[in-house]
């Protein structure tokens, strides 16, 4: 399961598209995400074997894209391409983005305010919280292991709204 992004038609589209134009350079799409009212693109580059990406990289993309996004009828002239790195607050989605970040400090968002019904937490620290700081332990298809306030808890995604990489 994951925590795999869904994304709209619009930016289904731009994700097929934009890979296929962008397959010979070192980089690979992160993740995207268009804003209608503003018609911004704002595309979020990775090169697996820095796990980052450069302002050259970010501008090789740029400029890769330029001819396509002209000569494409069904992209609006007026959109604005936004391209650069995930940042050091990256969201987690896919299994190679828990594997990277295992041993990691990691920030979950939850659907709702921390529970003992959520799952097996006394500590009055983390009941009521709606966000919590550890570190990322495990991860499966179902949940994370994650260690905070010094003992691991296993936690399904269902009950998470996002996970970031968090900063040491």
């Amino acid at each position: 399961m994951y925590l795999e992004k869904s994304y709209s038609p619009v930016e289904q589209k731009f994700f097929d598209e934009i890979s296929v134009q962008i397959s010979a350079l070192p980089v690979q799409i992160y993740d995207i995400e268009y804003i209608a009212g503003s018609k911004t693109l704002r595309l979020f580059i990775i090169d697996d074997a820095t796990n980052s990406a450069t302002i050259e990289d970010c501008i090789s993309v740029d400029r890769g894209l330029s001819d396509y996004f002209e000569s494409s009828e069904w992209i609006t002239d007026e959109i604005v391409l936004e391209v650069s790195s995930p940042g050091i607050f990256r969201g987690l989605f896919k299994k190679d983005d828990f594997e990277k970040a295992l041993n990691s400090p990691i920030k979950c968002e939850f659907k709702a305010k921390i529970s003992s019904e959520m799952f097996d937490v006394t500590d009055t620290k983390v009941l009521n919280q709606k966000k919590i700081i550890g570190t990322l332990k495990t991860y499966d298809e179902q949940s994370l292991g994650v260690e905070f306030f010094e003992k691991q808890y296993e936690i399904s995604y269902e009950l998470l709204k996002k996970v970031n990489i968090e900063s040491n």
